[in-house]
């Protein structure tokens, strides 16, 4: 009987390990898709982007809400729309389908969905019908919402280990919405090059799996580390870490992680700076000097490496949509 007990032990263990080395070659196909996906998101709904961009220009202010990594996705979604000129104001769609205040009479709502994430964005979009007012529905085939205005559909109809991997895509998706209501803009210039631009930093995995090898160690932790639009990216690979890896993940704000948020790690830990090339550039450069000072590493993606461990550099551009760039190699971190 012990025999069988062990025979069976074994049997689950390498199910267990099928199932990963299954997982981690999926997420490395869904990665290397991602200048294909992130084009097709635009290509694919050139007519409801320019309907979406009247709206929008049509709207005193507009509300975005999603959940999960769509929650994310509609942070950054704030930041593309503010950096065109719009009032966008990004809120959890829990909240904003479950608490007061309501809606304005001039409000346009972006309800975003990645997979199990839509209900409280379909709740959102029926509280803004109720309150006769335009909605957009950002999503993917996995997670359609209806009654909505205009529906953007992006992505395949699969499953996913994570939906980070869906996030490049509801980015640029956002992205091209704010290019089409100000084509003068910056981002409207970079956003033709997105997916010639992604499938640049495809490489930095060989980084990334440097610092995935670091973080094996079960005594390390990991800190993300972000400001403005790419703080974003930096809570949904927090989540996606933990629900991938298992791992639990702090992401800050710079000037929090600052402000003390980095006295919960020791000597050894890993500070994962997401950082472009922007406003921020001052406060990124002061909390490399605290990290060195005490012996905290870093992995610095985008400005200069200021004594990083690890660095991947970024392309120059718009800080709001280098976003989906950045994410790439947290991707590789996460597949690792």
């Amino acid at each position: 009987m012990a025999t069988e007990s062990t025979n069976s032990n074994q049997t689950v263990v390498e199910r267990e390990s099928n199932a990963q080395r299954s997982d981690a070659e999926h997420l490395e196909q869904v990665i290397l898709a991602q200048p294909e996906l992130i084009t097709a998101a635009i290509t694919d709904n050139l007519d409801a982007i320019r309907e979406a961009a009247a709206l929008v220009g049509a709207a005193r202010r507009v509300r975005l809400a999603g959940a999960g990594y769509s929650a994310s996705a509609a942070e950054a979604g704030g930041h593309l729309l503010r950096a065109v000129g719009i009032d966008a104001r990004a809120s959890h769609a829990f909240d904003l389908a479950v608490y007061p205040p309501g809606f304005d009479a001039s409000d346009l709502l972006i309800a975003i969905a990645s997979g199990d994430d839509r209900s409280y964005a379909s709740r959102a979009v029926q509280r803004a019908n109720h309150a006769g007012l335009s909605s957009i529905a950002v999503v993917t085939q996995l997670a359609p919402i209806s009654n909505a205005t205009i529906t953007i559909q992006i992505g395949r109809e699969e499953m996913t280990p994570t939906d980070l991997t869906r996030m490049p895509a509801l980015i640029a998706a956002l992205a091209a919405i704010a290019a089409r209501f100000e084509p003068r803009a910056p981002l409207a210039e970079l956003l033709p090059r997105l997916g010639e631009l992604v499938r640049a930093i495809l490489p930095s995995r060989d980084v990334a799996l440097g610092v995935a090898g670091a973080l094996a160690d079960p005594e390390r932790r990991v800190l993300l580390v972000a400001a403005g639009p790419a703080m974003s990216i930096a809570r949904a690979t927090a989540l996606a870490l933990a629900e991938v890896g298992g791992l639990l993940v702090m992401a800050q704000h710079v000037e929090d992680a600052i402000l003390g948020g980095l006295r919960v790690l020791r000597p050894g830990d890993v500070v994962v700076q997401v950082a472009p090339a922007g406003p921020a550039d001052a406060r990124h450069r002061d909390l490399a000097q605290i990290c060195s000072a005490v012996g905290i590493d870093r992995w610095r993606i985008g400005g200069p490496t200021d004594g990083a461990r690890w660095h991947t550099d970024l392309p120059t551009g718009d800080e709001t949509l280098l976003t989906v760039v950045a994410a790439i190699p947290l991707l590789w971190m996460v597949q690792s």
